[in-house]
């Protein structure tokens, strides 16, 4: 049965799709082996590991597709896929390092990674953009995060191809290495966390964690 309605996105009336909130390509990538082959997923009840994918009727065609090639597409080149697999780590193992601590190494990326990077950052501003729009799952709190009218407003521009990334807002990556467990079969729901000028949201996808930074005092 056709579901026609309103998209989020570019506000047309049209056939509305099956969304995923974490795209499709995450849950294959996900499966482990024998029976407990479902993916990990954190919220805040807690970790458990299920078959259940999170979607709903929210873009239609055009926008789906405006998200699966403008970024997309490119995390699923880029992220955890297996052991020996995480194409976007291997980027660094060639590179100086300009910090180093117990906790993080630090680089300094080339120019030519700047394309592939952006891409990635697409990808986590629509994760960040579609917690905030819609009420995921069965709870008050399953994948639900809010960045506010102003800052879901100018997202959906950004991600329409419409403006620019938002002035007020900084979106980062950390990679982590090969040596952390929760990288395998592992996504969680948006987090937050609120200082006096401003919010950071993030969320662990497949090896990477993507944070948005929101406010006028960052």
């Amino acid at each position: 049965m056709k579901t026609i309605g309103i998209c989020k996105m570019c506000l047309e009336k049209a056939e509305l799709q099956d969304s995923h909130f974490i795209p499709k390509a995450a849950y294959k990538l996900a499966l482990g082996d024998g029976a407990k082959r479902h993916p990990f997923v954190v919220s805040p009840e807690g970790v458990q590991q299920t078959a259940k994918q999170t979607k709903a009727h929210l873009l239609c065609s055009n926008c789906e597709q405006r998200l699966h090639q403008r970024g997309e597409n490119a995390f699923f080149r880029e992220c955890y896929r297996k052991p020996g697999s995480f194409a976007f780590l291997s980027r660094f193992s060639a590179l100086p390092t300009k910090i180093v601590t117990a906790r993080y190494t630090r680089y300094e990326l080339p120019s030519e990674l700047g394309p592939v990077i952006e891409r990635i950052g697409y990808f986590g501003a629509s994760v960040f953009w579609k917690s905030s729009v819609h009420r995921w799952g069965d709870s008050d709190n399953d994948a639900f995060n809010r960045l506010g009218t102003r800052y879901e407003e100018e997202i959906r521009l950004f991600l329409l191809g419409s403006a620019q990334f938002p002035e007020h807002a900084a979106l980062a990556i950390e990679v982590s290495n090969e040596d952390n467990p929760f990288i395998w079969s592992f996504w969680g729901s948006p987090s937050i966390s609120k200082f006096p000028t401003y919010h950071c949201h993030w969320i662990d996808i497949l090896g990477l964690r993507f944070y948005l930074i929101v406010g006028q005092q960052m």
